[in-house]
Order: C-alpha cells, then sequence, then structure tokens
C-alpha cells in the first residue's frame, strides 16, 4: 500500500533536507514517493533523484534487482496532465538517446542521469522489464483520453522500442503507466494492452533504406477488418483523414465487386487485381518469421486505405446475415505495404504521397499538428465538444465512441471554420477569405492559431465561431432593415462576421451571452436575435458612416468590392464603431 503524499509531507520534507539535498519543492513530491514505494530512508532514496534541471524526462529511477525490473519516473505535483506534455518531448528528442548509448555527451547532464546510466550498464544482462511512470494529481482517464498525450505517448513508446532491442539485444519488455497520487494509491494501475496481429503470407518482398523497412505482402481483407474493428478510429490516428462517403464512386465499385463475390458470379482473385491495396504502419519494430511465414505487427495504423476500411466495415453490417458472408471474405487478399520508421515526419511524407488518389487540401496535411491536437483536446476537456481535425473522422464515430470520448453534442466543430473564427477576432478579413494559404503558409498558420488563444475563456470561441453559421440570415436582417440600400453586403460576408465579434466583446451583457449560449454549437433563437440586432442597428449605422467617403463611393457604383475584404476596411469600421459606441478593438 502507497500512502498518499500530502502538501504537508512535502513541505516538511522539503525544509528539513533542502541544504542537504537542493532542488524545488516539486521535486521532494519524487522524493517521498520513492522512498514509500520501495522502502528506502530518504537518504539512500536521494541519490535516485533528479534535483534541478538537466533531467532530460527522467526525474526519478529505481532499479529492483528481485523483480528484474527498471523504473523509471515523471513527477508533477499538479492536477493538469498537459503538464507532462514537455516530458514527453525531452524524452523522446533526447533522453531516451542519452540514457540507452548515446551518441553523444552533456557534461551539464543532472548527475542522476549519470547514476542512472551505470546502474543500466551494470545490470544490462538481468533488466527484463522497463517502466515509465508519470506521476500527477490529476485524473488518470483524462490524461488516457488527451489526444495531444496519446500522440506523444506513441511516439515515446516507439522509440522506446527500438532503441531498447538495438541496445539490449533482446526483447525487453517496456510498460507505460500513468499514477495519480489522489486517485489510484493503494490501487493497481491497469497496463495499456497493445492490440497484436500476424500476418500469414505466401510471398513477402523486403526492402530497408537505413531504418526505414518496406514489406509487401498479400493480407486478408478479414485481417484488415479485425483491426479496425479493435482499434475504431485509432487506426487512423496516422492517417491525414477518416474514410470518405460511401457517395465516392470508389466505394460504390468496392461494394459492388464485394456483392458479386459473395454471390458467386466474380473470383474472389479479381478483387486483388482491381484494389490498389493499402499502407500499414506499426507500432514496433516488425518481426518477420521466414519459417512460418507470418509478420507480426503490433498497433497497427493505416497510412492509405481508410475508405476501403470504412465501407469494408459498412458492407459487413449490412449483409452480416447472409450465411456466405465470412466465408467468401476470407478468400479475398489485398496488396499491403507494411512500413516501419521510427521518423515520425518520414511516415507522414508517406501518407500524404499514398493519399493522392483523391484531392489533398492544405488543412489535411496539418490534421497531426500538435495544436490542432491541443485543440481537440481543449474543446473535449472543456465543453464535451468533438473538434474534426481530421477530415469525416467525426461522421465516422458511433454514438458509443462519442459517449466513450466524453462527447457530450451530436455536432463537429470544423478546422477551417474554426480558423475564420479565429481571423474574425484578429480582424484579419483578407486573410479569411483565402483560407488555404493559411495552412499553407507557416508564418500565417502559427498567426492564426496563437498559443495564447489557449488561455482565453473558451466560451468566447463557441460564440464567435456560431457567428459564421447564421451570416446569412445576418447579411438578410440588414438588408430588411437598410431598405435594399446595402445590395453589395454579399461581398462583405467576412467583415460583418469580425465586426460581429467585436460587437460582442464591446457588450455589456457579455458574460451573461457567455453562460446561456457558449456552451453548446446549436445557434439558440434568442443569441440569433442577438447577432441580428448588432448587425442591424450598429454595423449597419458603421458601414453607412464608413462608405460614404468619396473613395468608397466609387468603388461601389463601379461594383467593384474587393475592398470589401480588405484589412484597412475593417480598421475604418472599426474607427467609426470606436466614435459611434466606443467600441475598442480586442484579440484576446
Amino acid at each position: 500500500m502507497i500512502t498518499k503524499i500530502t502538501q504537508e509531507s512535502i513541505n516538511k520534507t522539503f525544509n528539513k533536507y533542502s541544504r542537504q539535498f537542493e532542488g524545488v519543492k516539486e521535486d521532494y513530491f519524487g522524493l517521498l514517493f520513492i522512498s514509500n514505494k520501495f522502502k528506502m530512508p530518504l537518504e539512500e532514496t536521494s541519490t535516485h533523484i533528479a534535483f534541478g534541471g538537466n533531467d532530460y524526462g527522467i526525474d526519478a529511477f529505481y532499479f529492483d534487482e528481485e523483480k528484474r525490473n527498471l523504473y523509471l519516473y515523471q513527477f508533477k505535483w499538479s492536477v493538469d496532465h498537459m503538464l507532462f506534455k514537455d516530458s514527453f518531448k525531452r524524452l523522446i528528442n533526447k533522453g531516451i538517446e542519452i540514457i540507452f548509448g548515446s551518441s553523444f555527451q552533456d557534461r551539464h547532464q543532472n548527475q542522476v542521469i549519470v547514476k542512472l546510466k551505470s546502474s543500466i550498464q551494470e545490470n544490462k544482462d538481468v533488466i527484463n522489464r522497463v517502466f515509465i511512470h508519470f506521476v500527477f494529481k490529476g485524473d488518470i482517464k483524462k490524461a488516457e483520453q488527451s489526444t495531444v498525450l496519446s500522440s506523444l505517448r506513441e511516439d515515446l513508446e516507439t522509440k522506446f522500442d527500438y532503441r531498447l532491442k538495438n541496445f539490449f539485444n533482446r526483447d525487453i519488455d517496456f510498460i507505460f503507466q500513468y499514477i495519480s497520487n489522489e486517485k489510484n494509491i493503494g490501487t493497481d494501475v491497469q497496463i495499456k494492452k497493445h492490440s497484436k496481429y500476424e500476418i500469414v503470407f505466401e510471398q513477402c518482398l523486403d526492402f530497408s533504406s537505413g531504418e526505414n523497412r518496406l514489406m509487401i505482402v498479400f493480407i486478408p481483407i478479414t485481417k484488415i477488418l479485425q483491426m479496425y474493428n479493435d482499434l475504431r478510429e485509432k487506426f487512423f490516428d496516422k492517417n491525414i483523414r477518416s474514410g470518405l462517403g460511401e457517395g465516392k464512386a470508389t466505394n460504390k465499385e468496392i461494394k459492388r465487386s464485394l456483392k458479386k463475390i459473395i454471390a458467386d458470379e466474380e473470383p474472389s482473385e479479381n478483387f486483388t487485381f482491381y484494389h490498389n491495396g493499402i499502407s500499414l504502419t506499426t507500432k514496433e519494430e516488425m518481426t518477420i518469421d521466414e519459417i512460418e511465414k507470418k509478420i507480426t505487427m503490433i498497433e497497427p495504423r493505416i497510412l492509405n486505405g481508410a475508405q476501403t476500411v470504412k465501407i469494408l466495415h459498412q458492407f459487413v453490417e449490412d449483409n452480416k446475415t447472409d450465411e456466405r458472408l465470412i466465408e467468401k471474405l476470407s478468400l479475398i487478399k489485398v496488396l499491403a505495404r507494411v512500413i516501419k520508421s521510427p521518423d515520425d515526419k518520414f511516415l507522414t511524407q508517406v501518407t500524404i504521397n499514398n493519399n493522392r488518389q483523391n484531392p489533398i487540401r492544405p488543412w489535411n496535411l496539418r490534421a497531426n499538428d500538435e495544436v490542432q491536437l491541443m485543440w481537440e483536446d481543449r474543446f473535449r476537456e472543456s465543453l464535451g465538444l468533438y473538434y474534426e481535425r481530421r477530415e469525416n473522422a467525426f461522421e465516422n464515430m458511433s454514438d458509443e465512441e462519442l459517449e466513450e470520448l466524453g462527447i457530450m453534442e451530436y455536432d463537429a466543430i470544423e478546422v477551417t471554420h474554426f480558423a475564420k473564427t479565429l481571423l474574425a477576432w484578429q480582424g484579419e478579413t483578407d486573410k479569411m477569405s483565402r483560407i488555404s494559404e493559411i495552412f499553407e503558409n507557416e508564418n500565417y498558420y502559427k498567426e492564426t492559431f496563437r498559443d495564447r488563444y489557449f488561455d482565453v475563456d473558451i466560451r468566447k470561441l463557441i460564440l464567435f465561431y456560431k457567428i459564421g453559421r447564421k451570416l446569412t440570415a445576418i447579411k438578410n436582417e440588414i438588408l430588411r432593415k437598410g431598405y435594399n440600400k446595402y445590395d453589395y453586403l454579399k461581398h462583405a460576408t467576412n467583415l460583418i462576421w469580425a465586426l460581429l465579434v467585436q460587437g460582442l466583446l464591446n457588450d455589456d451583457e457579455l458574460d451573461k451571452y457567455l453562460e446561456k449560449y457558449g456552451n453548446s454549437l446549436g445557434v439558440e433563437g434568442e443569441y440569433n436575435k442577438i447577432l441580428k440586432d448588432i448587425a442591424s442597428r450598429k454595423i449597419r449605422t458603421i458601414f453607412g458612416n464608413t462608405f460614404t467617403k468619396r473613395k468608397y463611393e466609387e468603388y461601389l457604383n463601379d461594383k467593384k468590392y474587393s475592398f470589401l475584404r480588405s484589412k484597412s476596411t475593417y480598421d475604418e469600421c472599426m474607427e467609426n464603431a470606436r466614435k459611434l459606441y466606443r467600441w475598442d478593438k480586442s484579440n484576446y
């Protein structure tokens, strides 16, 4: 039984030993935890703790000789699991390399790293398992559900698996766990089980280049279906989008071919000839048994072929009462390119080049960026809303999967619409009409998805996002109140959106709006009325005062409306808003 660590015990230990061990107060959380867990005196435990910096993501370690287990620890005296993000990165980028046979040295490294490396070398032949424990005060389930941490964890596990096999020159069990000081003390922490699959083949082409490896085999589609049924949307984690809609011509052809095979109107081999094949990657180093002719894959991810998987699953669901189904499907094989690489950027490029049979939009290429993963976490954890960073992902989620993720609403935030929302808040009306450039240009992209937005009241973003869903009705309201005087408004969509954002920010009732309308994606009737009121009364007047200038009248008379999308026009409108209504521009 591990005793729960308290702030009082940390304070007491820090006050007693800080002059001897140094470090900061939070370091003593790890000191007490290790001392308690492994029944060691604090003085002895101190040699296993990283007091201070340069720890490469390792705060403590312990080698259990009896169990032959090596334990590596990272501690956070906080309930915020996102604080582990940088710890993951330090381990992935340098920590693993410097601990397990580094090609570089750091004379400033923390002394606990020196001792850890010595311990590993001394016990190299007897270590059987390596545990990494991330210990904090928060909710393990929330940490497990985090898209950002899950992605980093997968990168860490992939790199660890690869490095351990090379360092020990034998199979070493590697287990990652979150441990909560608050909720899981004295209980067994569940070890994450990895899905394992064996691919039996008759022939195999094997090609390697450096650390990248490619094997080409034929896989029964029943095995692909099994992978998807086990992993569900996780199967597409490495892809830039989820399965495409059923209406696509390719999907119709796949269904048609499957129906003919089931009905004995076509040999199963034809499907192999017709289909281009799929591409897979696997979590761990692939194992290949030439004698038994099989490949072992752990936690596979599909890089290309998502639509095949989705349509196959749907076909099975539609025809599951057909007694011939499983027997016939077991005869069908598809060409599979199984790719293993420790370089995640390389895998991303493979994914991009394997998905060019369908148009790739700039925002598809950003689907797995860390900032997009963070927004997925932010919306889910704060409001129970789904952020659709991967195209078609939301429509492919079942009610049960959404419920498991904690999604409270059957609607999704679209990535391009959200980008326009942020640009509207910034007043970048010209960029709103060039949304592809936002995702293509690195500077534009970073400026749009600024880190600072993670700190704002997320309900504001929902309020502003919903404006974009009602712009047609809002423009019609301005036209109705203006007796068709403003027929150019159809070209001022982005300008109206941006001004409405500032109108809300300068409204004395904003806090009330946040409470009533900032928690869901549905546009409430009362909120719709508020937006129409601001637009028809104030924005209409702002336009009237701004566009009476000669230069604008000439543009309007000549029906040259491009000025309505310019940043300078927005700035002039805001200057008039300041004079008329004392609006102050706010970007945050």
